[in-house]
């Protein structure tokens, strides 16, 4: 299998000065790989550990290596004519994807095609994220709806008032997406309550700004690309505006993300409307911008973008015209400067990625330290710091990320007497085995300290499996094979319904353990039986339930 690097280069460009801010560019290591045809279109990072994409023109998806080297084997995906565009991580181990042109959303796993849910032929699918609740969101342009859609694929509908585009996890735990016009940005939360709660005010021609791709940025603002603008955007959920030019005239800013190195990352498509090289382009927090040319950027331009678990940046290439698709069928990879230029916080060096050494950025600002994990489980955990307020009334707050988006936590605040104080956080809605790189943030009149890196990984969660029908013989005694993911103490229900004869229950307490579990149950007399085991992981909150199983006792002479 090929997947060899076409093309690496260290770029680095000169100083790039935007909104009142100048940043001295730096190196980074662009290396491209070859994708032996597809079209790829979306990417993300995978349950396995490699980046999974869409290939658009072989209606699969594919999987490459944080090495560059492509996984053999394409998972095919159902009906035959599916062209899959945008794609995300979901929940269980599984990568979504939308198809714009059947209106569907679908889901694999490793080991293939799992499902899809028809939106509806209109509906126009779009982006989609995994939300705080654990099901999939997904915009809906045509319909003017924003769709969330379970594990399991069943699908529920909430109106907006005009075409949703990209959709994001915001810092207050609710959905934010962009409209395609009007200027707006809309919120929506894990119940369904729909609202738009920030218009930008309009631009000096009067032109829509057309408003593109959105993330929640590490300074836990919303940051959104402008296409027909060329500006980046930046605006709190209060609604405070503020909005950086991109310097390459008509840039066609497409995807934005939050990048490891504490700033955004965005992909410009065309580079002028003459014709000029697309680009990958670096913003701080602060509004510097510095802009880098991809290796194949005359043929093909950068399309989708994303942190990838290796901490580097991964983006698909999209064709400039018919004839460049062979060229085209690229994927790049952004190896970013270990020491990138604005990342340096006053007083200190910059955060490290896994290390302990804290920050603070005055004498009199809070010092964090002993910051750790307390406990964790499938969804949830709890931090544990110690915070020396200097005597001041001190705010504090956690900040997560996974994956490349962010999530805040907590916000209390406690009083400067008795410090140093020891304060315990707990996070919610998490997602079950995740790595989490989380950081605790404390700020009184002086400055804003933060507290060492906190890594942890949420426990995978507890899953009971059984066979989903057995037939059994009348009157003697059988086993079934039961599978659970982790130690579990449980109870079996076996449940005779009532119609044919008289309903009868038994309950039985028993004790899995990880692996296959052979459970004895006792003879039962003809008819049809149903079986659940509710099971509960030793030691944890994590509970499970296994599928129906369905027993059919019979006479031996009629089983054949």
């Amino acid at each position: 299998m090929r997947g060899q690097c076409g093309c690496r280069w260290a770029l680095a460009l000169a100083l790039v000065v935007c909104g009142g801010f100048a940043s001295t560019a730096s190196a980074v290591t662009i290396d491209e790989f070859d994708t032996q045809g597809g079209n790829p279109a979306g990417i993300a990072p995978g349950p396995d550990g490699n980046l999974w994409y869409s290939r658009f023109d072989d209606g699969t998806i594919g999987r490459i290596r944080t090495s560059g080297a492509l996984v053999a084997g394409a998972f095919g995906l159902r009906p035959d004519d599916t062209a899959p565009e945008t794609v995300a991580e979901g929940p269980g181990n599984t990568v979504w994807y939308t198809d714009t042109g059947l209106g569907l959303v679908g889901r694999v796993g490793t080991s293939g095609y799992l499902g899809n849910s028809s939106l509806g032929e209109e509906s126009d699918p779009g982006d989609l994220v995994e939300g705080p609740d654990g099901n999939m969101w997904v915009t809906e342009g045509g319909e003017d709806q924003v769709a969330r859609v379970t594990p399991g694929g069943a699908v529920t509908e909430f109106s907006t008032p005009g075409g949703p585009d990209s959709i994001t996890v915001g810092p207050d735990g609710a959905l934010w997406y962009t409209l395609s016009e009007g200027d707006q940005i809309g919120r929506i939360t894990t119940s369904g309550a729909a609202s738009v709660p920030i218009t930008l005010p309009p631009l000096p021609d009067g032109d829509n700004r057309g408003l593109g791709d959105i993330t929640t940025g590490p300074d836990g603002n919303l940051w959104f690309t402008e296409i027909e603008s060329n500006m980046i955007g930046r605006v709190t959920t209060a609604g405070a505006l503020a909005e950086f030019p991109i310097p390459t005239p008509d840039s066609d800013p497409g995807d934005i993300v939050s990048a490891p190195d504490g700033a955004l990352w965005f992909t410009e498509g065309i580079g002028s409307l003459a014709g000029g090289p697309g680009k990958v382009a670096r913003i701080t927090t602060a509004g510097a911008i510095t802009e880098f040319v991809v290796p194949g950027a005359l043929i093909a331009s950068p399309f989708a973008l994303t942190v990838g678990p290796d901490d580097k940046l991964w983006f698909t290439e999209s064709p400039r015209d018919p004839d460049a698709l062979v060229a085209a069928n690229k994927i790049g990879r952004i190896t970013l400067d270990p020491r990138p230029p604005g990342s340096t916080p006053p007083g200190g060096s910059r955060p490290p990625r896994g290390g302990t050494a804290p920050t603070s950025s005055g004498p009199n600002a809070p010092q964090l330290t002993a910051g750790r994990v307390a406990s964790r489980s499938s969804r949830s955990a709890r931090l544990t710091v110690s915070i020396d307020t200097k005597g001041s009334a001190t705010s504090y707050h956690v900040e997560c990320t996974r994956d490349g988006s962010r999530r805040r936590f907590g916000s209390r605040t406690t009083p400067g007497a008795g410090s140093p104080t020891s304060v315990t956080i707990p996070l919610t809605k998490l997602t079950p085995g995740k790595t989490y790189t989380c950081r605790v943030y404390a700020s009184n009149a002086a400055g804003t300290g933060s507290s060492n890196t906190i890594r942890f990984k949420t426990r995978t969660g507890l899953n009971i499996t059984t066979p989903r029908v057995r037939v059994v013989t009348e009157g003697k005694p059988f086993r079934i094979g039961v599978r659970a993911s982790g130690s579990a103490i449980a109870t079996l229900t076996i449940n005779r319904p009532s119609g044919k004869a008289r309903s009868s229950r038994l309950t039985r307490r028993l004790r899995l353990r990880a692996g296959r579990n052979s459970i004895r149950l006792p003879a039962l007399r003809a008819g049809r039986f149903s079986v659940a085991i509710t099971g509960r992981r030793a030691g944890a909150r994590d509970r499970a339930t296994s599928r129906l199983l369905v027993i059919r006792s019979a006479n031996p002479r009629f089983t054949g």
